[in-house]
């Protein structure tokens, strides 16, 4: 994927899922962002799904657009010293789900996190 194709993704990406970027990176709570095995647990029912991953630029590994019936597990690359990924941004080409991997300094301590976005979640009964 060329660079600016990924610089135009990740502004809407910004844009369109700020309260996962800020649980992520600020670590700052929110009812609508999993994490750590609740994020684990959305991240696997994704089913049949196009989506892309942006790996962060220090790492200068390529950003990829990929189809899977299943979400692979992509925790490695950011719990390696080789790639030196501290940040993977995988999001759906339809916007309509993201998750965040984070690098906190030790393979065990790979932060997850997962967002549906707000119009597609399932509305709460009323009393």
């Amino acid at each position: 994927m060329a660079k600016s194709e990924k610089v135009k993704i990740l502004a809407r990406w910004t844009n369109e899922f700020s309260e996962l970027l800020g649980s992520a990176r600020q670590r700052r709570c929110s009812a609508s962002v999993a994490t750590d095995k609740a994020a684990d647990h959305l991240y696997e029912t994704v089913q049949d799904t196009e989506f892309f991953v942006l790996p962060d630029d220090p790492s200068c590994m390529p950003s990829y657009r990929c189809e899977a019936t299943t979400l692979p597990d992509l925790q490695e690359l950011v719990s390696d010293t080789i790639t030196r990924c501290d940040e993977l941004v995988l999001v759906a080409t339809d916007f309509t789900w993201s998750a965040v991997l984070l690098n906190h300094g030790a393979p065990q301590l790979v932060g997850r996190h997962f967002q549906k976005r707000r119009e597609l979640l399932p509305k709460s009964p009323t009393t």
